[in-house]
């Protein structure tokens, strides 16, 4: 005998339903066996709405798990071993899914159609059950509103998920695959040229290959000279930091304010053009083409700017060091710098200000600067209006 639809009707209005691309589905799986394998892991029995085709369907999973075709005679004996043939409408329905199915090569279009009216007619079964919710005038009413909110939850998690594999599927080659590892033979997958890597997985495997990969632009890419400052408030070139392979950076956060953060991955990008970007201030670094910078319009590479375009920099950086040194070694180290001690040869643009002022605390930084100015500081307004403080 052959059932009907397993569901109710409201009122003159069918639920949604695809009987035509549920037995091309079935016709498709009877014709090509292999077919199977592109739905199985999307498709499940109970998306079907007429329970003879969840039957079938359920009998070509089970063969499939058994290493077995899912032909017409296959399934058809398997069926009648479990007096499962008469209920879904005998060989004769068997062979009329044959007969009206040309090929499986769309099998992956029919399923999303039975997906697509599977969801829809548990949307019409959890509507019907909110409205009975809300007759519920007993219940308090948050507790409806959250059992309402769950029973929606809940349908959402019945969409099906690329990719899922039944554990039952995969663990009789998994064993298999174990036990010539622990025999010391050929790897069970393809090896990829790395032999750590080929012993650390195996060899690749016959799955899906995923690339994990970045897109253009979204590193940044300095000058192995650039000069970096750190937590600590020191400052490292590009070239130490990469050797150091360790340290905190400043970034600039979704809310536009600087913190600290732990880099993922330290790369030497190989030899590559740098180009000098100078700003009005006369301020400069040295990237790559793709090193993006922060303008009006987002983040955008090197290769889109053009001299005139703004690009943000920090109006000030709050980084300052843990260390302390004593006061008079301050204030002498400022008058050695100053114009005063400075040798008579030599001129503000030769001056360097040792590392260890970078590690200071705020305090000592404060006071250095402080008698340095007073040595040897100056102050410019320029005729655009920007001020200038130099030593």
């Amino acid at each position: 005998m052959v059932d009907e639809p397993r569901f109710q009707a409201s009122g003159d209005r069918l639920p949604p339903q695809n009987i035509e691309a549920e037995e091309s589905i079935l016709g498709g799986i009877l014709l090509d066996p292999e077919a199977l394998g592109r739905v199985a892991d999307t498709l499940r029995p109970e998306a079907f709405s007429i329970e003879s085709h969840q039957t079938i369907y359920r009998a070509a999973i089970a063969l499939q798990s058994q290493g077995k075709p899912t032909d017409l005679m296959t399934l058809t004996s398997w069926l009648a071993d479990r007096d499962l043939l008469e209920r879904v409408g005998g060989q004769m329905k068997l062979a009329q899914l044959v007969d009206r199915t040309v090929s499986a090569v769309n099998i992956d279009q029919y399923a999303a159609l039975v997906i697509d009216k599977y969801v829809r007619r548990k949307l019409i079964t959890a509507g019907h059950e909110v409205i009975q919710l809300g007759y519920e005038t007993a219940t308090e009413l948050e507790t409806v509103l959250d059992r309402a909110e769950q029973i929606i939850f809940n349908l959402t998690q019945t969409r099906p998920q690329q990719g899922l594999i039944p554990i039952a599927d995969t663990l009789i080659q998994t064993f298999a695959d174990i036990e010539s590892h622990n025999q010391g033979t050929a790897l069970p997958g393809i090896e990829c040229g790395f032999y750590d890597l080929d012993a650390m997985t195996g060899g690749f495997q016959r799955s899906d290959l995923v690339i994990v990969a970045g897109r253009p632009s979204m590193g940044k890419c300095c000058a192995y000279d650039t000069t970096i400052l750190l937590a600590d408030g020191s400052l490292s070139t590009i070239q130490e930091i990469y050797q150091s392979q360790n340290c905190q950076l400043l970034t600039l956060g979704s809310n536009w304010q600087f913190q600290l953060a732990q880099p993922s991955a330290f790369v030497d990008d190989g030899i590559k053009p740098v180009f000098r970007v100078t700003t009005k201030l006369g301020r400069f670094v040295e990237t790559t083409l793709t090193h993006p910078y922060l303008t009006l319009k987002g983040w955008r590479p090197l290769s889109e700017l053009k001299p005139g375009q703004k690009i943000a920099i920090p109006r000030q950086l709050g980084v300052f060091g843990t260390e302390t040194l004593p006061e008079y070694q301050v204030k002498l180290l400022a008058y050695f710098l100053g114009e005063e001690f400075s040798n008579a040869d030599s001129d503000a643009h030769q001056k360097s200000i040792p590392d260890i002022i970078f590690r200071l605390d705020k305090s000592s930084i404060a006071l250095l600067i402080n008698r340095l100015f007073a040595t040897d500081g100056w102050a410019t307004l320029l005729s655009s209006g920007q001020s200038q403080l130099g030593y």
